[in-house]
């Protein structure tokens, strides 16, 4: 929340990998469930425990990775992402001031580059000048913020 919502893609996006905390869980729980059960009850060897227990991990994690590239990523990627929201939850700066019923402008910054927008208050509270505040959405050009310190009491 405190630097958006965007999702990086193209050039500047980071490569993703099949080594992650959700997969190292997947090859530890297989990997010790098997190991467990063949020293316990199947009276094998350690040494063809631990082959059978990290071939069981290697090969959960290999349907792990299976699933989440097959099924998760292209669903997540065929949802459409709504424009209004791209902002959300980037820092801004009221430069003019936002009344109860009307528009100001506030500042924000991103990657680097700094763009002013008009500005309604979110709760229709007033802001002043230099306040601190959240972009919640921006529509039709408009942003819609709210107070940092309101925002801050609720993390």
């Amino acid at each position: 929340m405190l630097v958006g919502v965007e999702r990086p893609s193209g050039a500047g996006a980071q490569p993703r990998t099949a080594l992650s905390l959700p997969s190292i869980a997947v090859f530890a729980t297989l990997f010790g469930l098997v190991g467990y059960l063949l020293l316990r009850y199947a009276g094998v060897g350690p040494a063809i425990a631990l082959v059978a227990a990290v071939v069981a991990g290697g090969g959960g994690v290999a349907g792990f990775v299976a699933l989440v590239a097959k099924w998760a990523v292209p669903s997540a990627a065929a949802e459409p992402e709504d424009e209004r929201y791209l902002l959300q939850g980037t820092p801004a700066r009221v430069t003019r001031a936002i009344t109860d019923d009307g528009d100001g402008e506030v500042s924000y910054a991103v990657d680097g580059a700094h763009y002013a927008t008009p500005a309604r208050s979110f709760d229709g509270t007033p802001l002043d000048v230099g306040a601190d505040v959240v972009i919640d959405r921006i529509e039709d050009g408009v942003a819609y913020v709210e107070a940092w310190a309101v925002v801050e009491r609720r993390l």
